[in-house]
């Protein structure tokens, strides 16, 4: 192995340790308010290491927010090949709710990570175009599958695509909110991926009905 090598691959892993960490820092404490001590806590290095790799705290979030955009890409085209594979629509979906409950426990701080960057977004003229654009590719993806389900026939033709995809979407952000916050359940997560797949097929299936 090369020298030049191992120093790129460390710097790799570097760079990556501290946008994991300032993401969670900023989800946990929120942008303005996290101090370089909360970011050398929560990276595990030392402040002459953090802007050796970034220039500055917004450096730092700007990449944190690239790859939030890169990691939503990766799940959605997860979803896609769940649907491929997958051959009725009460099972994508069952699938799809316990696949974003697994998720939101996983990772509890991608949800208020997301509505940190929200908050920042409405005196951040750039932060904004960046989370508007890719609040628009995740509903045009969400869309495209819709539409495809639809073409497929699992969907009933009648239905309003932009109205099903508002519907999935408010579904996974209520999954979202109620995983990531350990909200209380009585339901297993088998029965209620279950009883959401019921309903949600069942009704997706069959024309609307009258306005």
């Amino acid at each position: 192995m090369s020298v030049p090598f191992a120093k790129d691959k460390l710097a790799g892993r570097r760079r990556q340790q501290i946008i994991e960490g300032a993401r969670i820092c900023f989800a946990r404490t929120g942008f303005h308010a996290a101090t370089v001590e909360d970011l050398e806590r929560a990276c595990g290095l030392t402040r002459g290491t953090l802007f050796k790799y970034f220039r500055s705290k917004a450096d730092m979030l700007s990449a944190v927010v690239a790859q939030e955009m890169e990691r939503r890409k990766h799940l959605f085209e997860r979803l896609i090949k769940m649907a491929q594979s997958l051959q009725s629509l009460d099972t994508l979906i069952a699938a799809v709710v316990t696949e974003q409950r697994m998720l939101s426990r996983e990772d509890p701080w991608g949800l208020r990570l997301r509505l940190e960057l929200k908050s920042l977004s409405e005196t951040d003229p750039e932060l904004g175009l960046q989370i508007d654009t890719d609040e628009r590719n995740l509903r045009k993806w969400r869309r495209e599958l819709i539409a495809r389900l639809q073409q497929q026939g699992m969907i009933h033709p009648e239905w309003d695509v932009e109205v099903v995809t508002d519907l999935i979407s408010v579904l996974i952000l209520g999954l979202s909110v109620e995983s990531s916050y350990a909200l209380p359940r009585k339901a297993s997560d088998v029965g209620f991926a279950e009883t959401c797949a019921r309903i949600l097929a069942r009704s997706l299936s069959e024309p609307p009905g009258p306005d």
